[in-house]
């Protein structure tokens, strides 16, 4: 069973959380994690499916201080690091003055007023961050970055981790690499660019996916009857989206489908309306994996979405009867034969249900992790 040390800051809370249930919800994956953060510092968690429980899986296993981190680093004490630092903020205390560590040491100290002493020290830890530069860590232990992100482009550090680390599993991952450098590319780019064949080769897909337990409490959700064809239920944050309630606004009117459309709802009638629905429309809105293509899936209903721009799982393993043009120029063709052969609507659930229960509920994915990067060795 391979040891895991998880390496998360607050700068992401909600992806950071997905991360730390999905190595809990892994019955093959043994782990510790650091640093240790004080619950008020998890900004967004209340965004999760179970706060309190997902809140639980971050205090798990944690390593006690810097001095016993750097101590199993360096006697190659784990199998992989997994990092998760959206701004590089566990890192960035080594790269600061003496004078300006002591200013920042004395402005968590000011907070004695606002804070507990045992938060003001978990604050200075954190601040202080990890006790090796992450090229170090990499020269002992692989490192395995997760960027759950939805930019297409890297910021500078995410430029920097993906040079010192040894895979770099991203989120809406563009089809041409060398598009990951292009709002903060090097210059002289033409020339630049040739030398950033060896870093973008490190690159893997990721899904978004779904918390575990969220996706079979949906799936308990499910009803023996769908009485409704097409539902549409979303806001309109895309151009694309927009398009697509025009074209089903139409459809309404010259077809015979039934089908609903709605603006955002609560999360409890969202589920109860997907349920009874057999095709869910599902639009890319600020990136193209969204969770309503795992929660559709998870109450019985087919995604039907535009065709992935970037490259990710889904655009490998699944048949493209569920995918439309990006012109809709067969968009209405592919929801008629859906809902017209019903042989067809139960292969596709079928198989998506399959892929998402082995490869894209959070404990599989961070076994998708794991396994990719610890591929030369005992896979899980």
């Amino acid at each position: 069973m391979p040891r895991i040390l998880y390496l998360r800051s607050n700068a992401q809370s909600t992806f950071a959380a997905f991360i730390a249930s999905g190595l809990e919800y892994s019955v093959n994956i043994q782990f510790e994690q650091f640093p240790e953060i004080p619950d008020n510092e998890w900004k967004g968690i209340e965004k999760v499916y179970n706060p309190e429980e997902v809140l639980s899986h971050l205090k798990l296993h944690l390593v006690s201080s810097r001095t016993e981190l750097y101590e199993k680093i360096e006697s190659s004490y784990y199998d992989l690091v997994l990092l998760l630092d959206y701004d590089g903020r566990l890192f960035s205390y080594q790269e600061m003055t003496l004078i300006k560590k002591w200013r920042n040491i004395l402005g968590h100290f000011k907070k004695i007023f606002q804070l507990t002493p045992k938060n003001i020290l978990k604050n200075v830890r954190l601040m202080q961050g990890v006790p090796l530069a992450l090229q170090e860590i990499n020269s002992i232990v692989p490192v395995a970055v997760v960027d759950m992100d939805d930019w297409l482009s890297l910021p500078l550090t995410g430029q920097r981790f993906l040079k010192y680390c040894s895979y770099y599993f991203k989120r809406e991952l563009p089809f041409n690499r060398y598009f990951l450098y292009y709002q903060q590319r090097p210059a002289p780019w033409k020339i630049k660019r040739k030398e950033l064949s060896f870093f973008v080769a490190k690159t893997h897909n990721l899904s978004l996916g779904i918390e575990d337990q969220k996706y079979y409490h949906l799936k308990n959700k499910r009803v023996p009857h769908q009485d409704i064809d097409i539902l549409f239920c979303c806001d309109a944050t895309s151009t694309l989206r927009l398009k697509a309630k025009n074209y089903l606004e139409k459809m309404a009117i010259d077809s015979s489908w039934k089908i609903v459309l709605a603006n955002s709802l609560p999360f409890d009638d969202y589920c109860e309306i997907m349920a009874r629905s057999r095709i869910t429309v599902s639009i890319s809105g600020g990136g193209w994996d969204c969770f309503r293509h795992y929660e559709a899936i998870a109450l019985g209903s087919i995604p039907f979405m535009d065709h992935p721009t970037v490259d990710t799982p889904w655009c490998h393993q699944v048949k493209n009867d569920i995918f439309f043009s990006n012109t809709f120029i067969d968009f209405q063709l592919r929801l008629d034969k859906l809902l017209s052969d019903e042989a067809l609507c139960r292969e596709c659930f079928i198989f998506l249900e399959k892929m998402i229960e082995k490869k894209m509920l959070h404990s599989k994915i961070v076994e998708g992790v794991v396994n990719t990067s610890l591929k030369n060795g005992n896979k899980l």
